[in-house]
């Protein structure tokens, strides 16, 4: 059980890696929300 909240705790923090990423790409690049990536998270802020 132990492990199974490790591995989701590290996935966590992946994906709020990989969010913060993607934010800056997204303020650096030209590019519109919908091209980058295209899912509902994109949508919400222009």
């Amino acid at each position: 059980m132990n492990n199974l909240f490790h591995s989701l705790l590290v996935f966590a923090t992946f994906l709020g890696l990989l969010w913060k990423i993607h934010r800056a790409f997204r303020r650096a690049s030209p590019i519109g929300d919908g091209c980058v990536c295209g899912g509902e998270l994109c949508l919400s802020s222009p």
